[in-house]
Parts: structure tokens; C-alpha cells; sequence
């Protein structure tokens, strides 16, 4: 059994405005329609690795992540 709807109900009083994971929530009129957003196509054999993540966290730093303290 999943979380219960009635709190997931509670989620946009908070601020709180996920998609619910409990099918019988009401989602919030703030949540985005998924049908409209776009996404990338995410190669997970490709990007997914421990290897290849640790070397774009690390281009990262060295290129983006630096620049924002200086």
C-alpha cells in the first residue's frame, strides 16, 4: 500500500505541489500537465556509470561549479 491520499492531499497547503504518488490524491491545479513537458532522452548505458559520473562532477567543478565563488 502507497502513501496515504488523504496526507498526500495535504502536500499544496504546504507548498508542496509533486505530482502524488497515490493515484486517489488529488493533485494540485499548480502540478504540471506531464504530458506537456518535454524530456530528454537520457542514455542511462552511456551516462550511467560511476566512472562517467565522477568525470562530468568533476568538469563540472572545474568549469561551472568554480566560477560561481569567485
Amino acid at each position: 500500500m502507497g502513501p496515504d491520499p488523504e496526507a498526500q492531499n495535504l502536500m499544496p497547503e504546504s507548498g508542496s505541489f509533486q505530482i502524488p504518488s497515490n493515484k486517489n490524491a488529488t493533485p494540485s491545479e499548480n502540478v504540471p500537465d506531464l504530458s506537456t513537458v518535454k524530456l530528454i532522452d537520457y542514455d542511462f548505458a552511456k551516462y550511467g556509470s560511476s566512472e562517467t559520473r565522477k568525470a562530468l562532477l568533476a568538469r563540472w567543478d572545474a568549469e561551472v561549479g568554480g566560477a560561481a565563488t569567485e
